[in-house]
């Protein structure tokens, strides 16, 4: 449609239109790869920095919940791991459901100080 017949034939014409429109893409595909290397690059390091923090701070937690007493941690197993109830981990106990939140409120303060350390 662009094509003018004053200006020369049809096959010069048409062999640059698409000359150039191959390079447009391929400049475009370029610059399109360079980009998503740059934002790999950026999502590995990130990932990387994740899980070094990860590791670090599950050293920590390891550490702190050695440090419990064995009672504190079977509570901690009951609830967080295993996905117990509060009441039949109250039940188990022999004590309140608020007596349960109370242990765990204190449990999970330990934690936080001996991580902090």
């Amino acid at each position: 449609m662009k094509f003018d017949e004053g200006k020369g034939d049809f096959a010069p014409y048409a062999y640059r239109s698409i000359y150039g429109g191959v390079l447009d893409e391929l400049k475009k595909e370029k610059r399109q790869e360079e980009h998503a290397d740059l934002v790999e690059d950026e999502k590995l390091a990130v990932l990387l920095e994740k899980n070094l923090a990860l590791s670090i701070v599950s050293e920590d937690l390891e550490r702190a919940i050695e440090s419990l007493q064995t009672q504190e941690r079977e509570l901690l197993m009951w609830i967080f791991v295993e996905g117990i109830s509060l009441q039949q981990v109250a039940t188990r106990v022999g004590i309140t459901i608020p007596g349960i939140k109370k242990r765990r409120e204190r449990i999970l303060v330990k934690l936080r100080e001996r991580i902090e350390k």
